[in-house]
């Protein structure tokens, strides 16, 4: 039974053609959508407790939020359980609650738990909870995945192993996301990371920032927890929240940092190198729960068994040099928050590097705002520039 008769209507895509989409304006709507075709989600709605994640099935078509939001009433799963490749996902906000702290799956995200298409432009508020394979976005983001300019600010809270703000695992691309929830695994063999729990791409993982609290007991990350194979780079991101271990590294497999906790790959890369490149810091790094000494406000650990040492390129963190830092450049509070951090980081699409800016969402595009000094202001990505409008 659908709510309002499934009615179509006309919708202007990206590229300015008109493209005809299914109305989705409840939850027999939803389930009642097929594995293709186009939908646009006409109104907030409500999920509850049944809802059944598109009956198991792949969606490999095109999704449109149209920036309305689904509110899951205590759902096992989020939107999709699997979105295919070639599929879209974009602007859907999401609020509620998913899983709960006695009832936890494998592959659990707000929009899909297994992705292989493109989400773009999604935005979480619920609380998640899950077994493994968790994100705020993405549970598992295959080879083919592409996330872009979505934000995490739900917690999410992991039983053991993979979990990330935005993804849980990702073996594709990760671009201009943020993440501002908390994030925590429980058990032990565990990866956290603000961004993502473990990346094994061969696409960079950029423009990505984080400022949530994240916890593990093994290797956990300000944007990622563990890197694997060769080689693998993490570029213009930067940290502000809390990085904690729970317990003393013992193992070089094992570490915690402010941008990446560990390196770790094959045997036969161990000629190879991973990077972090023009990416900051200001998060405290706890080793242990009694550790304050900050000494890994880059990177811990890689494994010189199966990586070569990472390169650490015009990186820096909010401190002083102590020896036996691993990487990066010691900056104050002041030298951090200054406009030159934007040209001493030399990117090419500047990203707003200072502490001070939070709540920042993207408008437009291009276009950020960011909180300021309590004004909002907004910033030119793509021209690097400050625009004169406030908001």
């Amino acid at each position: 039974i659908s709510c309002l008769g499934g009615i179509s209507f006309t919708a202007m895509a990206e590229d300015a053609v008109a493209t005809t989409a299914t109305a989705i304006t409840c939850q027999a709507d939803l389930e009642a959508m097929g594995p293709s075709g186009n939908y646009i989600l006409a109104n907030n709605i409500v999920l509850n407790s049944n809802y059944d994640s598109f009956a198991g099935e792949s969606f490999s078509g095109n999704f449109d939020g149209n920036g309305k939001t689904i509110y899951f009433n205590n759902t096992a799963n989020g939107l999709f359980e699997t979105v295919a490749a070639g599929a879209m996902v974009s602007d859907v906000v999401t609020m509620g609650n998913i899983g709960s702290a006695n009832s936890r799956k494998l592959y659990t995200a707000s929009i899909a738990g297994t992705n292989s298409g493109t989400v773009k432009g999604c935005v979480n508020y619920a609380t998640i909870y899950a077994q493994s394979h968790s994100g705020g976005i993405v549970g598992n983001a295959t080879k083919t995945s592409v996330i872009t300019r979505c934000y995490n600010h739900g917690s999410v809270d992991n039983k053991s192993w993979l979990v990330g703000g935005i993804a849980g695992i990702s073996a594709g691309s990760i671009s201009y996301c943020g993440n501002t929830g908390s994030v925590k695994v429980s058990g032990g063999n565990s990866h956290a990371g603000g961004i993502v729990g473990q990346y094994n791409s061969d696409s960079k993982l950029e423009y990505c920032y984080n400022t949530g609290d994240i916890e593990s007991r093994d290797i956990t990350g300000g944007i990622v927890g563990s890197i694997v194979s060769s080689p693998r780079i993490i570029s213009n991101c930067f940290n502000t929240g809390t990085v904690k271990n729970r317990f003393a590294v013992t193992s070089k497999n094992n570490g915690v940092g402010g941008i990446v906790g560990v390196f770790t790959s094959k045997v036969s890369d161990a000629d190879k190198k991973h990077f972090i490149e023009n990416c900051y810091n200001t998060g405290i790094v706890y080793e242990d729960v009694t550790d304050v000494t900050n000494l890994y406000p880059i990177y811990m650990n890689y494994n010189p068994e199966s990586v070569a040492a990472p390169s650490v390129l015009n990186c820096y963190y909010l401190g002083t040099a102590i020896e036996g830092v691993t990487g990066g450049i010691a900056k104050t509070a002041s030298e951090l928050s200054s406009e030159d951090m934007l040209t001493v980081l030399n990117t090419e699409e500047k990203t707003v590097f200072n502490e001070k800016f939070d709540n920042i969402e993207t408008i437009k595009e291009n276009i950020i705002v960011y909180k300021y000094k309590d004004k909002y202001c907004a910033y030119d990505i793509k021209n690097s520039k400050k625009l004169s409008k406030t908001y």
